[in-house]
């Protein structure tokens, strides 16, 4: 089991798909004030309920909160069944074709042959491709499942430990994680708070939560199956992204969510009055503790699939192709995906950043990760004038005996836009203990050490 524990993708599970429900008010402030960015998307994705659910994933470990929909976002521009909804995808690969027919590789229950041959058309048809072979789901009780998801989290902290531990030490530093509080610790407390499902990347096998299936599990159920389909094509499954500095793991799993969650949406809009009553009745009592974590711990996780599905929706309405050529060629920054901007340089110069010790761990820290990082201390409104106008960045983190620092050096598109985060950044500083300093009049310099 592969984790991505870059700083623009605190630790998310790299090769399966989770699903949570967020039963906090702390979840529901970190997602939902942020204002929208640009008017050219067409569905937002906030938190607006305690009882909301969420989905985190990336593409090497997709780890996937099923998105929280409230009932003013059920609709989409492009509803189901419209020409923009069904653009033929490339030639060669066949569409709107259904595959319920396909044996199962393995046994399944009654209720899972029903599900599938119920939901799978849905999501062919709305996603355009056709499945190559019929997905295996699991369904667990909650003893069942929460022991799966324990042992998820602690074979991967075995496998890397050290990576997660340095991981640890930045998040802590950043603010990202309190300071008693370690990745492990902070990973396992998502399963206590909800999980409902996830797809394995590497199987292609989708496991539920549900001892009973309601019409809520069908919603999550929606979700993963466009994991599954996404990944029988395109492959979600991408180790070469784990040690690539730049912040492709972001915005490869903000791609991933956002497919499955504009799927899941048109799920939603395509119910009747009875169902969705049904769906969110089921949605409101699937439980679940609070999430106590920062702000910016849970928009590093449950900003993707916002960001992500208004930057699926995007392509969507240039059609299939674009999104099917998103996923063989994703973006490398947030800026692209957050500001859904497609005419932004793939590849940005590293800025030279000195450290004072031995490195043990730099790249791109990047746009979402700062609005991310600024909410624990600011409006989001502020938060995000403060970084919509991020040009560059580069950190590195470093020790020195029991001493650890991080460093990032930030450039922006004008001065006045270095200006705004200047300020952000001061506040953001001050509070975790750190120091800003501007060497000339393009750069930023923020350094925090333990």
């Amino acid at each position: 089991m592969m984790f991505d524990c870059r700083v623009w993708l605190p630790l998310l599970l790299a090769t399966t798909g989770l699903v949570l429900v967020a039963c906090s008010s702390t979840a529901t402030q970190s997602t939902s004030t942020r204002p929208t960015l640009t008017t050219s998307t067409t569905v937002a994705r906030a938190l607006a309920e305690p009882e909301d659910t969420t989905a985190f994933g990336n593409g090497e470990t997709d780890a996937d909160l099923s998105s929280t929909t409230t009932a003013d976002e059920f609709a989409t521009d492009t509803e189901p069944g419209s020409d923009e909804a069904s653009t033929s995808p490339p030639a060669e690969v066949e569409s709107t074709t259904t595959s319920t027919s396909i044996a199962p590789e393995v046994a399944e229950s009654p209720q899972v042959t029903a599900l599938l041959d119920e939901l799978m058309p849905f999501v062919e048809r709305e996603r355009g491709l056709t499945f190559k072979s019929r997905p295996v789901v699991h369904v667990l009780d909650d003893d069942e499942f929460s022991a799966a998801f324990r042992k998820l989290v602690v074979d991967a902290a075995a496998d890397e430990q050290e990576l997660w531990d340095d991981f640890t030490d930045i998040y802590q530093l950043t603010g990202i994680l309190r300071d008693s509080t370690t990745l492990e610790e902070t990973w396992l407390s998502f399963g206590d708070a909800g999980v409902l499902g996830y797809h394995e990347n590497r199987t292609g096998e989708l496991t539920l939560r549900a001892g009973e299936i309601t019409a809520f599990s069908k919603v999550v159920l929606v979700h993963e199956l466009t994991h599954a389909l996404d990944h029988q094509h395109f492959d979600l499954d991408r180790p070469e992204y784990d040690d690539d500095p730049s912040e492709i793991g972001w915005t490869f799993s903000a791609l991933v969510e956002g497919s499955a969650t504009v799927i899941e949406d048109r799920y939603w809009a395509s119910l009747s009055t009875t169902e969705l009553d049904e769906a969110l009745t089921a949605r409101r009592s699937a439980g679940g503790s609070s999430f106590d974590q920062t702000a910016s711990f849970l928009e590093l996780q449950f900003g993707r699939y916002r960001d992500g599905a208004e930057f699926a929706e995007a392509l969507w309405a240039q059609g299939q192709a674009a999104v099917d050529a998103a996923f063989v060629n994703p973006p490398t920054t947030s800026e692209e995906i957050v500001e859904i901007d497609f005419g932004l340089p793939t590849v940005r110069p590293a800025l030279a950043t000195p450290a004072d010790g031995e490195i043990f761990e730099q790249g791109v820290w990047g746009q979402a990760a700062w609005y991310a990082l600024f909410l624990d201390h600011l409006t989001a409104a502020t938060a995000l004038e403060a970084t919509s106008g991020w040009g560059s960045d580069w950190f590195v983190a470093w020790r020195q005996g029991s001493r650890s620092c991080v460093r990032v050096h930030v450039e922006a598109d004008s001065e006045a836009d270095l200006d705004q985060f200047f300020e952000a950044a001061t506040i953001w500083a001050a509070a975790v203990g750190g120091e800003v300093f501007s060497p000339n009049a393009e750069t930023v310099r923020v350094t925090v050490c333990s």
